[in-house]
């Protein structure tokens, strides 16, 4: 949990829902909730960190790019991005239940078929993204990164600007 380490935090999600949830849960104590889409979100505040959860697989590849300059754009000298995310379902847990979740996965579309409880059903962006892979990425359009795997479903990072002394 990060609040415990925070000074401020910047929540910013398009969903209203999702932040009310996360109100309720968590309540509004150093939080500034906002609703916005990531990619037209802007502020003139720069943070030592910023981090996010189960977002990097919602990003298109068309805009990966464009995302980590943002993410750059909002950060101190010397600031660092933390994140998690979703990997590619393989043997290691391609049995337990969180596969489901992507269980009509497209990897050529980078798409899944998301069903909700209620039977609704959406196409989201899913690309799942391998630490190799994304270290690599990151790289190439100026970040040092350390990206790795969990012994199950799950990547985990941290990444900062090459031009920065921070050891990500």
């Amino acid at each position: 949990m990060i609040k415990p380490h925070a000074e401020q935090i910047i929540a910013v999600d398009p969903s209203p829902e999702t932040l009310a949830i996360n109100k309720t849960k968590n309540g509004t104590n150093k939080v500034d909730y906002q609703v916005a889409n990531v990619f037209e979100w802007d502020t003139e505040e720069r943070f030592d960190t910023i981090a996010f959860g189960f977002w990097l697989s919602h990003v298109p590849e068309s805009k990966l790019e464009m995302f980590w300059e943002r993410v750059g754009g909002w950060l101190q000298p010397n600031g660092r991005a933390l994140f998690i995310d979703n990997r590619s379902p393989d043997d290691d847990w391609a049995d337990k239940p969180r596969k489901q979740t992507d269980a009509r996965h497209d990897p050529e579309r980078g798409t899944s078929q998301r069903v909700l409880e209620n039977g609704r059903s959406f196409e989201i962006v899913k690309i799942f993204r391998e630490p190799d892979e994304l270290a690599s990425r990151l790289d190439a359009i100026g970040w040092r990164s350390h990206v790795n795997r969990t012994s199950g479903a799950f990547i985990y990072g941290t990444a900062a600007r090459h031009s920065t002394t921070a050891k990500p």
